[in-house]
């Protein structure tokens, strides 16, 4: 018996502190609790059930209260909503990696030298991509893929990733020659490298005669351009 009673009076006390918030919104913003009936479709009596914890608000009053600009969170629980979204994005910034700063390759060549992200003799460049090893960063050389990778872009590849038709790769032939194109399946083992410039031909070759197909997930442009006056 004593439980049952000392919820029922955890519930009243809740419902007491429900209606003195709603009070409080009817004094920040109506000219009286009567308006604030008027506006929410009934008569006075009805609103004072709730603004003195008499009766527990149902969907239908929270939904008009919302629309007439309460923050429904703060009435039923005390906790301003700008204040539980603070609380969200500092939780995930402390929670979630923003990031890592990634070794820029002269070319996909340098991919045979060991332990790429402690070695000194690379630069870095931050990507906010939550996955470091597997990563690396190319600098574009050429506008065969412009206008979606433009000369001069920073590309952030990931090694580990699965192909799929139409995915921008950073791919070398067994020839030495290297690319930033789009992936293409063709029958037969055949693969197709396109230029998204349509000025350049596609290449066609078997999947065998390359030596490298690396995704590209993200990109870095500078907007800016420098010119002199």
């Amino acid at each position: 018996m004593k439980k049952g009673t000392k919820g029922a009076v955890n519930s009243e006390a809740e419902k007491k502190a429900v209606g003195i918030r709603i009070k409080e919104f009817a004094e920040q913003k109506f000219t009286s609790q009567k308006e604030l009936a008027t506006a929410l479709g009934m008569v006075p009596q009805t609103l004072q059930q709730y603004t003195s914890g008499k009766s527990k608000l149902n969907s239908e009053v929270m939904k008009k209260l919302a629309d007439l600009g309460a923050d429904i969170n703060y009435i039923l629980t005390g906790n301003l909503l700008q204040d539980k979204i603070k609380e969200d994005v500092i939780k995930e910034i402390n929670t979630n990696t923003m990031g890592y700063d990634f070794p820029i390759l002269k070319n996909l060549s340098e991919l045979k030298k060991s332990d790429l992200y402690r070695s000194s003799t690379f630069d870095k460049l931050s990507f906010t991509y939550q996955k470091k090893h597997g990563c690396f960063v190319l600098k574009v050389d050429g506008d065969s893929m412009s206008p979606t990778v433009e000369n001069g872009d920073y590309v952030l590849v990931d090694e580990e990733l699965k192909l799929y038709d139409g995915a921008i790769v950073a791919a070398k032939l067994k020839s030495g020659e290297q690319f930033i194109k789009r992936y293409r399946v063709l029958p037969e083992e055949f693969i197709q490298l396109d230029s998204d410039n349509f000025i350049y031909d596609p290449i066609t070759l078997k999947k065998n005669d390359t030596e490298y197909l690396i995704p590209v997930v993200m990109l870095q442009r500078n907007i800016y351009k420098n010119q002199t006056m």
